[in-house]
């Protein structure tokens, strides 16, 4: 698939991708893939922030005992191929099931080693969709992410010498931005004044 196929076209299907059709997939990945991993504990599954270089996390509540799965909210996007979602959850779901981000006993020193994740998705027979996972990501991600984030945006005040000061949108606000401009202004003012008063 090409970056050209992020386009909305008249044959993408419109669906909505929400958290009651996450947790839907979470159990359907668990029955079809991984029927012998015990369910130990709860499970809470919803999509999250807006991450780059972040698909999904499993993280474990230790008050409630109960495991978290947070999906990046990109992956809600019907320009997001279904796959990229099934293997991000199931990606979360090796985790558990090793023993990461659930009570279940730890069967490995780290989450990652040794390959163990992409191993185990393909023992689980999901070589195929893992291969359409990578594909779509390498050749797709960067370009759907930066389309689907919104660019920094500056504000362009003008000032009396004619300059033009930029003030970041995270920075300051229009407010504290004409604050500063008129503090500037004023200071410039009495300094002119003093000038003037010497001898």
């Amino acid at each position: 698939m090409t970056a050209s196929s992020l386009s909305w076209g008249p044959d993408l299907r419109v669906f909505q991708r929400d958290n009651a059709w996450l947790n839907e997939h979470l159990q359907s990945i668990w029955e079809r893939h991984f029927p012998d991993t015990p369910r130990a504990n709860p499970v809470d599954i919803a999509f999250a922030k807006r991450w780059k270089a972040r698909l999904g996390l499993i993280t474990l509540c230790e008050e409630s005992h109960t495991s978290k799965i947070r999906l990046n909210s990109l992956l809600s996007h019907p320009a997001v191929p279904e796959c990229i979602a099934t293997i991000t959850v199931a990606h979360e779901l090796v985790h558990y099931a090793h023993g990461f981000g659930s009570t279940l006993p730890r069967c490995h020193r780290y989450p990652h080693q040794g390959g163990i994740v992409e191993k185990e998705l393909i023992a689980r027979g999901l070589g195929d969709t893992y291969e359409e996972y990578m594909e779509w990501l390498d050749e797709n991600w960067d370009h759907f992410y930066h389309t689907q984030t919104e660019p920094q945006r500056h504000l362009s005040l003008p000032r009396q010498s004619g300059a033009v000061m930029r003030v970041g949108r995270a920075s300051q606000t229009l407010q504290e931005a004409a604050s500063v401009l008129h503090s500037r202004t004023a200071a410039e003012a009495a300094s002119g004044r003093e000038n003037l008063e010497l001898p």
